[in-house]
């Protein structure tokens, strides 16, 4: 009974660090799926900004000093 509780705690716990890596690492993607998508704004759209800030955990989006 004790292994059968260890091997549930070990799958949970390799689940909840997958979900959180790959919560990570499509935040990470995403951001440069956006700075891509800035950069090949056309030429008569200036848009100037100082950093992204992207959470696809909790689905945020920050653009700081966000000039157009």
């Amino acid at each position: 009974m004790a292994l059968t509780r260890n091997k549930w705690l070990f799958r949970l716990g390799v689940l909840l660090i997958l979900f959180f890596v790959s919560s990570f690492l499509i935040s990470i993607l995403l951001k440069k799926k956006i700075v891509s998508y800035i950069s090949n704004l056309p030429s008569s759209v200036q848009l100037k900004y100082d950093d992204i800030h992207v959470n696809s955990f909790f689905g945020n989006l920050e653009i700081d000093n966000l000039s157009l």
